[in-house]
Parts: structure tokens; C-alpha cells; sequence
């Protein structure tokens, strides 16, 4: 888990435990990265512009 360059806080926030740093991740990069960019959007709201439905906001 110490390889990867995380965006979001959380997952940095995972990286700071030594116990977690040299385990490894029995699932794909993409998959984590994936998670990990979910997350980011969630904690900045980064790419979500307002919401509107039928021209209404």
C-alpha cells in the first residue's frame, strides 16, 4: 500500500499506519485507484457541478 500516490485525504490517511504500508493489496490498481478517486470526489466534490432536474436546480 506505501507504492501508491492516493488523492484522497482517507486513503493518505491509511498510508501514515507502518503496519498498512507494507501490506500488500490482493486487488487490482485500477480497482483501488478507482476507490480511492470515489472517495476524493466525495471529500471535495471535485468534477460535481450543481444538480438540476428539468432545468430546475
Amino acid at each position: 500500500m506505501g507504492d501508491y500516490q492516493f488523492l484522497s485525504h482517507s486513503f493518505k490517511q491509511l498510508q501514515t499506519y507502518p503496519v498498512l504500508t507494507s501490506l500488500p493489496i490482493p486487488i487490482p490498481a485500477a480497482y483501488l485507484q478507482a476507490l480511492d478517486f470515489g472517495k476524493y470526489k466525495q471529500e471535495t466534490g471535485f468534477g460535481s457541478g450543481m444538480p438540476y432536474l428539468l432545468g430546475q436546480l
